[in-house]
């Protein structure tokens, strides 16, 4: 519907109503593009697409990346499939069990505060850390309340109703606003605790993205590389602080990273004064100490130029394939000299593979509409609906008393799982080879967008396409006409009887009814007579759009 509204806003009216549009092109496109869809579905798709395409051409200019591809280094983009620790899949399991997400089904806890439950499993994805650090800092934020709160109090006088009630209001919409941010933090807030040791939640250990991120920090670093890492967590990134500061400087015995120093941050709290000087200080040649710049991706996604970076890793995806792709151009771009290489890090069998399958679909959705692209299904119906189920290969052991208990699958090899040719990634090459522990396995996003060849439409079904869709279209602008459309040529009520023959001679072909003209059968002269309409030809032209319907 993004589509149509920006092409009605221009046109008002070209593609019909919302309604109008739903039915004749987003319905059918988006009923084949599921893995599951049938083939019949999947043509239809694919000639609605092309219908779509060819209605809008006229106006809409479309330039991609393929317009600077060859004028800038090459990119790849691994996305890596990162195997949960055991807290990891314990946090998990439990979550989906408290809130009513069981294997048995969905329970009416599971309906409500649907982002809520979505950013509390990316904290047990990213690392199950965040989930007592954000704990604390909503205590901070209460206590931070209740202080303004007291100093509002003091300040404020009794004797002035005036002053009073702005404040009293004040107090009560901070309080709503309060309720609000912590709808989800009820009596089942605390699920996670006991699985926990408040003693050590801060260990790099329990999360296998945090493992390959300072990994490929330290890796970067050697090959004399800058990074820029993004994630839609501040406290991710702070968390990430936490663990840069702790990273020795190679050959400096003793010596730590230090923020200003060797790393950046840059979020919304950045001002735009210091956002322009911290890109300068970044894109300085002479400026070697510094390794990588830690980026919020809603803050730091657009109107950047870090080219100084040729590596990027995405902590964790967006709903919007768009914020991800921007974070990458802002290193593949004008003034990049060294090859790109991102790295998608992917918490395995869990939401976020489906999400990422959701930003494929919505990426392979413009392919078709905007390009006229035939690109890979990746996601099927059920997976789109079902995202808080846990894939894990696991065995369940049925209790006397009724209940499950979890069986951990145990490993029978660390190989990791991949069609992808070796990577021309060195960095790449030695996590595969040193991280088998937490690698489950890797593809390129690009190997998903190629084009499908064998769902391309031919010459002739894209003639067919135009053809039916102006024929539909000619019988709905005649309303007389719009409840009698059939798929069959000829009604056979418009047959008239036919005389006895001679056994001798064939039977005469029947004769439409002389209010309705003879027709022509040639795909080729209904073509001609459909595009000399559009040319406004002054010509007698049959009604082909009378071969489509009935009587009325």
């Amino acid at each position: 519907m993004e589509y149509y509204c920006m092409v009605d806003f221009v046109r008002e009216g070209f593609l019909g109503s919302s309604h109008e549009f739903r039915n004749r092109f987003q319905n059918p496109i988006e009923n084949g593009q599921h893995t599951n869809s049938t083939s019949d579905d999947v043509k239809i798709m694919n000639k609605r697409s092309h219908i779509l395409f060819e209605q809008l051409k006229g106006f809409v200019q479309r330039r991609s990346m393929n317009v600077v591809k060859n004028d800038l280094p090459p990119k790849k983009v691994f996305v890596i499939t990162v195997k949960l620790s055991q807290l990891q899949k314990k946090l998990y399991r439990r979550f989906l069990d408290v809130h009513g997400f069981s294997s048995s089904g969905y329970s009416e806890k599971s309906h409500s505060s649907f982002f809520a439950k979505y950013q509390t499993l990316a904290q047990v994805w990213n690392h199950p850390g965040l989930l007592q650090m954000a704990k604390e800092q909503r205590g901070n934020l209460r206590r931070e309340d209740a202080v303004e709160n007291f100093m509002m109090d003091e300040s404020s006088s009794d004797d002035n109703t005036e002053t009073y009630l702005p404040n009293e209001e004040k107090q009560k919409d901070r309080a709503d606003q309060q309720s609000k941010k912590s709808n989800f933090v009820n009596e089942e807030s605390n699920w996670w605790e006991e699985l926990i040791d408040k003693n050590t939640y801060m260990e790099a250990d329990y999360s296998g993205k945090m493992i390959l991120l300072l990994d490929i920090l330290s890796k970067s670093s050697e090959l004399g590389d800058k990074v820029l890492v993004f994630s839609q967590s501040l406290t991710t990134l702070d968390l990430v602080e936490f663990y840069l500061s702790k990273l020795q400087i190679k050959g400096k015995e003793g010596k730590c990273w230090k923020r200003g120093k060797d790393w950046y941050r840059l979020d919304g709290s950045t001002p735009s004064s210091d956002r322009q000087n911290l890109v300068e200080m970044f894109n300085d040649p002479e400026n070697a100490r510094v390794k990588c710049t830690l980026i919020s991706t809603r803050a730091g996604s657009l109107g950047i130029n870090l080219h100084a970076a040729n590596r990027v890793v995405l902590l964790d995806g967006s709903w919007n394939p768009t914020h991800d792709l921007q974070a990458i151009y802002r290193v593949w771009r004008y003034g990049q000299t060294k090859p790109v290489y991102a790295y998608r890090l992917m918490a395995h069998r869990t939401m976020e593979e489906k999400i990422y399958k959701r930003q494929v679909t919505k990426e392979g959705l413009a392919a078709r509409v905007v390009d006229r692209q035939q690109v890979s299904r990746t996601i099927s119906k059920e997976e789109m609906l079902h995202l808080f189920e846990f894939g894990e290969e696991e065995l369940m052991e049925q209790n006397e008393n009724g209940s499950t208990t979890v069986i951990e699958k145990p490993s029978t090899s660390n190989t990791i799982e991949t069609s992808e040719p070796v990577p021309v990634d060195r960095l790449m090459l030695n996590l595969l080879s040193e991280q088998t522990r937490w690698i489950a396995g890797y593809h390129e996003h690009e190997a998903l967008l190629q084009e499908n060849e064998e769902e391309r439409l031919t010459k002739e079904e894209q003639d067919m396409a135009l053809l039916e869709w102006e024929v539909l279209r000619n019988a709905v602008r005649d309303p007389d006409r719009k409840s009698n459309m059939t798929k069959v040529p000829i009604d056979p009520n418009l047959v008239r009887p036919v005389k006895a023959a001679s056994r001798s001679r064939q039977l005469q072909q029947p004769k439409l009814n002389s209010n309705n003209q003879k027709k022509c059968n040639n795909l080729t002269h209904l073509l001609k007579e459909a595009m000399a309409r559009k040319q406004g030809a002054r010509q007698p032209v049959v009604n082909v759009a009378r071969r489509f319907v009935g009587r009325h």
